[in-house]
Formats: structure tokens, sequence, C-alpha cells
């Protein structure tokens, strides 16, 4: 009878301790690493109109950044940019960790030989573990060169327009170009 009660209070002392470890895995936050369902590439009208945009930006060595704004179920913004603001002597790595840190990319491609970050809005939700180092980030020089485009996509129609910014994420309403002519009274005391 002894034995049985020492073997049953083992047993409650061993659920007790299973029980107090287990409340304390519980307690911890589990973080899970956020994984890709697979390969993507863009559609063939963004495809070009990036490849028209680092053709006319023609910027060796820029970081190439594009935001992806959803607006609604219709219309999503795409802002392009291109842009040298280091400054000197930072050497490449330090640049690029720099970058990497401060802006937290989770994305990129390369496309014509640039490496462009893309931006999506999740950015400032997600903690990096780790970056992909075989990212080559390649600026040796130093520069306030910047080369932007904003494409307004509705449905499947795109709207360029060039050396235009807006910060992304933001609510904007776009007007249509507004001819601004003298009017008559204006015009007589310039004659």
């Amino acid at each position: 009878m002894r034995s049985f009660s020492i073997l049953i209070f083992g047993f409650f002392a061993l659920v007790f301790l299973f029980s107090c470890l287990n409340s304390k895995n519980h307690k911890e936050v589990q973080q899970e690493t956020i994984l890709s369902s697979g390969n993507f590439c863009f559609n063939n009208n963004i495809d070009s109109l990036l490849h028209i945009f680092i053709q006319k930006a023609n910027c060796h060595g820029c970081y190439y950044e594009m935001y992806i704004d959803k607006k609604d179920e219709n219309e999503t913004l795409l802002c392009l940019r291109a842009s040298l603001k280091y400054p000197e002597g930072i050497n490449s790595d330090e640049l690029l960790n720099d970058y990497l840190m401060k802006r937290n990319p989770m994305l990129y491609l390369i496309k014509d030989n640039e490496t462009v970050f893309i931006y999506s809005g999740i950015e400032n939700l997600v903690i990096p573990q780790t970056f992909d180092h075989e990212i080559e980030f390649h600026k040796d020089t130093s520069s306030y060169f910047e080369y932007t485009w904003v494409i307004k996509k509705i449905k499947q129609e795109y709207m360029v327009y060039e050396d235009t910014w807006v910060n992304p994420f933001d609510k904007i309403d776009f007007k249509s170009v507004i001819k601004y002519e003298i009017p008559d009274s204006i015009n007589k005391y310039n004659k």
C-alpha cells in the first residue's frame, strides 16, 4: 500500500512538473517564419513599365524602389524611384546593411541588371531575421539624383505620371490636367 501511495504521489508530481513546464512554454510567444507560397513575376504591363523606367532613369548604381499601394479592389498605385542619396565614403557593405536595416525590404527583383526593392506596406509589421547575402548593392558614388514615376492602375488601364512622387500608402486623389487660359479682362491690359 505504501509503495502504491509513493507511486501515485510520484505520478502526480510528474504531472504537476510537466504542466508547469508546458505552461511556461505557452506563455512564451512562438514566432514563425513567414514563407513564400512560390516564385512570382510581374504581369507583362508592369514588367514593361519597369523596364522603361530603368532605361529612362539611366542610373547604374542607383537604388531602385517600387512601392505597391493597393487602394481598393480596382485601383493600385505603383510608385517607382531611382535615387542616389547616400553620403560619400560609405562602402557597399555598410550601405547595404544600413539600407536593409532602415527600410526593411522583404522583396526584391533583378531587372536589367539593377536591384529593385519592392515594398507592399507589410515592412513595418515584420522583424527581419536574416538578409539575403546575394543582393548586389553597388553604391560607390555620392549624388542627389532622383527620378520618380507614379503609375496609377484602375482596372486594366495604366496611367504614368513621370517626375511625380506621392507618399505611398497615403490617401491621394489625382486631378486631371487643367489647361489655364488668361481671362480676356487681363489679356487686354497686356496688349
